[in-house]
């Protein structure tokens, strides 16, 4: 195995020993070890020196917090930072939650908390309150100026509204239950018994007088297809076929089947077409554009470096294998299509060769002895 023996003597020659930046040199008898600087040769292990920087305490020491934070010892040797986990002392009788009244003590501590209760709040005068409107300065009553306030039965006093403010709905079976309903001038009446409705045009339902009927335009029809009322129609009702979207679905059609078309040279008039026409009409539309072509055939060739001749219609249809001739036709010398290691640099990939002091064996470059000399 190859050693590396640096620059040695005695104690005694080393006043006049002259080390190159980063040399190293120590004395055999005294065991002293010296490296070369800018400014001369430094002694690297003085005997009860004074060291320049200290990276770890000879006695590490523990870091701790206590009092209304505490926090657990952590050991400190001077090799790293120290990081101390500080929790907070906890307030006896407070509970974690959400608060709008708070006792906080000289040092800026919570040490009470409770919830604002009516009798917390001072007497605040409706005038210094913003955004109540005009009405939350107003008594209650029916006077003039007074805020309504609605009746136990949840309406507002007729005496207070005017009587056409008021229109409701009634049904009456006959005249008489008409005259017999208690109605407002304004309220309206539906007669089942002859398909009309009247308005009360004045004070007093029981006079007839006052219930005027409100026309509507005559209507001749009668019935569509046999059906009063809101009539809905379906197809079948009028000898129509339903909607395709509505018909059943069949997945796989046979030659007796038929779908409608648009004749455009009948006036778009609707005809049958059967599935047996409209297979035989694909089949010669496809037939004629997609069953002409036939692809060319040519000589097969294994896999290789080829040069290739290509015909009108895109295929490759001969192929001749690449010669160094062909290479050189291109332009390029010949003596560049032989490959020359090159010579191996800082930033170039190549050769070197085995200088002294290296050992090359079986393939593997080792280091000889490196021996630094006496002084």
């Amino acid at each position: 195995m190859a050693k590396i023996q640096i620059k040695r003597g005695l104690q005694s020659n080393v006043e006049k020993l002259l080390l190159s930046q980063g040399e190293l040199a120590v004395a055999l008898d005294t065991g002293n070890l010296y490296v070369g600087t800018e400014s001369g040769k430094v002694h690297l292990n003085p005997d009860g020196g004074t060291a320049d920087e200290a990276s770890k305490l000879k006695n590490a020491r523990e870091f701790s917090v206590s009092g209304d934070g505490t926090a657990q010892p952590v050991a400190f040797d001077g090799t790293g930072n120290v990081e101390l986990i500080l929790s907070l002392a906890t307030m006896p009788g407070l509970t974690a939650g959400t608060y709008s009244k708070l006792t906080v003590d000289g040092k800026g501590r919570v040490t009470g908390a409770s919830n604002i209760e009516i009798a917390d709040l001072p007497s605040i005068p409706a005038s210094k309150i913003t955004g109540l409107g005009t009405a939350a300065s107003q008594n209650t009553g029916k006077a003039s100026g007074n805020v309504v306030v609605v009746e136990s039965n949840g309406k507002i006093a007729d005496s207070l509204i005017p009587s056409l403010a008021i229109s409701e709905t009634f049904e009456a079976d006959s005249e008489a239950a008409m005259l017999a309903l208690s109605c407002q001038k304004g309220d309206i009446c539906i007669r089942t018994d002859e398909n009309k409705s009247y308005i009360l045009s004045g004070d007093g339902a029981s006079i007839l007088a006052n219930w005027k009927w409100l026309r509507t335009p005559d209507c001749k029809v009668l019935s569509v297809n046999g059906k009063t009322g809101a009539v809905t129609l379906s197809a079948a009702d009028v000898g129509a076929e339903p909607l395709i979207k509505n018909a059943g679905v069949k997945e796989t059609p046979v030659d007796a089947d038929s779908v409608a078309i648009a004749d455009s040279a009948a006036s778009n008039a609707t005809k049958r077409l059967t599935f047996t026409a409209l297979k035989a009409y694909l089949k010669n539309y496809f037939d004629g554009l997609y069953n002409k072509y036939v692809h060319p055939t040519y000589t097969q060739k294994a896999s290789g470096l080829y040069k290739v001749t290509v015909d009108g219609t895109g295929h490759v249809s001969a192929a001749a294998a690449v010669a160094k001739a062909d290479i050189t036709a291109l332009g390029i010398p010949a003596q560049d299509t032989v490959y020359t290691l090159p010579q191996a640099t800082a930033s170039t990939l190549g050769g070197v060769k085995v200088g002294s002091g290296l050992v090359s064996e079986a393939g593997v470059v080792s280091i000889g002895d490196i021996d630094g000399g006496t002084f």
